[in-house]
């Protein structure tokens, strides 16, 4: 996996002329364009990106876009494969490992969502609670620890698929 992980950094550090990339998006269902809101400075399709793999459901690009918020590089990663579709979980995950391979080191959690009867397979095992002051509770836990071990952390909500 370690080769996997350096393998693909490489390639994305070489394709990007060794520039820093400070940040980084990864889109999900429902959020396909989103990166086409920006101007590439790079744009490289996943197929071309060693280990990556070409998403197969619907609004998912598969492609990987680096632009530029104010004079820092942010990559865009226009959908992503899921352990649904039959992937192997160390695959599935190396995008992320790579990038943190590049120096990006933030985390897009907590779900804070609230469980409820009517909230979407995609986050329910993912959602502290169905009580509004435990989420918000464990969510402030959560970021207090990632920001103790230096890690920005996104509180994160799932448009169309939560209740925030």
């Amino acid at each position: 996996m370690y080769k996997k992980i350096k393998e693909t950094s490489q390639y994305i550090k070489e394709a990007t002329n060794n520039e820093t990339i400070n940040s980084a998006i990864i889109l999900g269902s429902g959020m396909g364009g989103f990166e086409n809101r920006f101007e590439s400075k790079y744009s490289i399709d996943y197929g071309d990106i060693p280990n990556f793999i070409k998403p197969s459901v619907e609004g998912h690009a598969g492609n990987l876009s680096i632009v530029e918020f104010g004079n820092k590089l942010t990559a865009i990663l226009s959908g992503r494969a899921h352990y649904y579709e039959g992937y192997d979980i160390s695959d599935i995950v190396l995008p992320t490992r790579a990038l943190i391979d590049l120096g990006i080191n933030i985390n897009t959690i907590p779900v804070m969502d609230l469980l409820q009867k009517s909230t979407h397979e995609i986050i329910k095992d993912r959602s502290f609670s169905d009580e509004a002051n435990t989420v918000k509770s464990l969510g402030r836990f959560c970021i207090s620890f990632l920001k103790k071990k230096k890690i920005a952390s996104v509180a994160k909500h799932v448009p169309g698929h939560g209740c925030a």
